[in-house]
């Protein structure tokens, strides 16, 4: 079989948790749009040089974020979040 990989950008400057929030809601409304299974595994992008200032909003971004999506991604996985 082929697994698949799915990679979910808005505008590449994710930062907050509310931010993280809406994208998984997002990515997920996106797979199934796709056709993408459950288990698939869905990647969150940062698409610039950021600063160590900006990690802290990423980090709380991309934590919201596999809030969302882990339950979904990691259907047929055995890996703990």
């Amino acid at each position: 079989g082929m697994n698949l990989g799915l990679v979910f950008e808005t505008d590449g400057h994710p930062s907050g948790t509310s931010t993280g929030t809406i994208d998984g809601q997002a990515a997920l409304a996106t797979a199934s749009q796709v056709g993408a299974p459950q288990g698939a595994c869905i990647y969150y992008a940062v698409d610039y040089d950021a600063p160590a200032a900006d990690m802290p909003g990423i980090i709380a971004a991309f934590t919201a974020f596999k809030s969302i999506v882990y339950p979904y991604a990691s259907t047929s996985r055995e890996e703990t979040p």
